[in-house]
């Protein structure tokens, strides 16, 4: 399925959400941005997870009865609702924190119009954040920025799907602040698709998507990205080689969860030198050359492993010939997901390196 995808503009397989019951949450949610209580309340803020419901009709207020509100920290689904929400409240808020799961304005959206309507006299913090490609930054985002004139704090987490024509300048002269330490990163994929990567600095993110070889941000010394505890790794132009993984586990001391997509042969393939990652929990596999599952299974120290996805026959062909390498990082592995799909014989010799699994 994902090899599919990949002519397409890039996007991960990590949940962008997470929640225990989404429509009970969203239910109480909305019962309390519209209750009384609200009149009283100047700051109101959202755990990430926690998504702020889109409104039915045009007419409807994110927040009725909330004269007094100047500080919001919340998720809200689409770029629109961030633009509605500007519209109904900009004139008293102080500072506001968005994160968009998906940043693109929904189809037949009147975002354009809403944007040239906002005004936010007292605006003077802004943090946007979103993880997901933003594929028309320069008809809403530029737009967007320019008419909060009066912000002197702005963090930004984009990523930005790259067109040939824009470079990092391009990006940077949106930025009504030039004097502020934000970074852009500009990459090209064989398969058509790029992105650009701006955030501020200190990084705030606690992930990283598409990340290949040529991200040049990785400073073990400065730690910039030592709180980031999820990453995706994509290149159909090089090869992840050992010291390309050996940088990450460096700059990522807090890691988590790992997924690579790589379908190209490794060059260098050192016999000895483990990479330590000690806090990763999940492995994702997806779409790699046989090389990257022998990397991780065979010489990485994975001590907190606990779940992998991977397909069948790679798995089964390291097993046969490293047995004794991968059997420590299997011992511990309570959920394996094969990601073809494979009905597992429960009698297959296989299993016996998972003794853990839960099928």
């Amino acid at each position: 399925m994902i090899s599919s995808m990949h002519g397409r503009c890039l996007f991960s397989v990590l949940p962008q959400l997470s929640g225990f019951d989404m429509m009970e949450s969203s239910l109480t949610i909305s019962a309390f941005r519209c209750s009384r209580f609200m009149r009283s309340i100047i700051s109101f803020e959202l755990d990430e997870d926690c998504v702020l419901p889109s409104l039915a009709k045009d007419d409807d207020l994110f927040f009725p009865q909330s004269s007094r509100l100047t500080h919001i920290r919340i998720t809200l689904l689409f770029l629109d609702d961030c633009i509605r929400l500007l519209n109904q409240l900009g004139s008293q808020l102080y500072s506001f924190a968005v994160s968009l799961p998906y940043p693109s304005p929904r189809q037949n959206s009147n975002a354009m119009s809403r944007i040239a309507s906002i005004s936010c006299p007292y605006l003077k913090e802004l943090t946007i954040t979103s993880y997901r490609n933003i594929p028309q930054y320069e008809r809403y985002i530029v737009p967007l920025l320019q008419r909060l004139p009066t912000i002197e704090y702005l963090t930004l987490l984009l990523a930005v799907v790259s067109v040939p024509h824009i470079d990092t300048d391009t990006i940077r002269q949106s930025f009504f602040h030039q004097e502020q330490s934000v970074a852009c990163v500009l990459d090209y994929f064989n398969n058509d698709c790029g992105q650009c990567q701006i955030f501020s600095l200190p990084f705030i993110g606690t992930r990283l998507d598409f990340i290949s070889n040529r991200f040049p941000l990785f400073d073990e010394n400065k730690n910039t990205f030592s709180n980031v505890t999820t990453i995706l790794l994509f290149d159909d132009v090089k090869p992840f080689e050992h010291d390309f993984f050996v940088l990450v586990s460096r700059a990522l001391p807090h890691l988590k969860s790992l997924e690579v997509f790589n379908r190209l042969e490794q060059q260098e393939k050192p016999a000895t030198n483990l990479i330590k990652f000690p806090h990763l929990t999940t492995l994702i596999l997806y779409d790699i050359h046989i090389n990257y599952a022998e990397q991780f299974l065979c010489r990485t120290h994975l001590p907190c492993l606990v779940e992998l996805l991977i397909h069948y026959e790679p798995l089964s062909t390291i097993i046969a010939q490293h047995p004794e390498e991968a059997k420590t990082n299997c011992l511990k592995i309570e959920f394996l997901h094969f990601v073809d799909d494979v009905s597992t014989d429960p009698t297959d010799p296989l299993l016996d390196f998972f003794p853990s699994v839960h099928f």
